[in-house]
């Protein structure tokens, strides 16, 4: 399976491609990365928002554990 981490852009036509843009979370340590526009709409709302909350529930988990 492929990890994916999704961010909105907001309208800003902008986004910076690093772990900090995507909730400071990386979702392969280590591994080279590929970022791209999904300027064709092809990932629907429902997907973009579950993404956005599995990355930042693993932040979360991380972080309890460094706690």
């Amino acid at each position: 399976m492929n990890d994916m981490a999704v961010v909105e852009a907001n309208k800003t036509d902008y986004v910076e491609c690093s772990p900090e843009s995507f909730g400071d979370t990386d979702p392969q340590p280590g591994i080279e990365k590929e970022c791209y526009c999904d300027d064709r709409k092809k990932v629907d709302k429902q997907t973009v928002t579950y993404w956005i909350y599995f990355w930042q529930q693993k932040r979360e988990e991380q972080e309890n554990r460094e706690a």
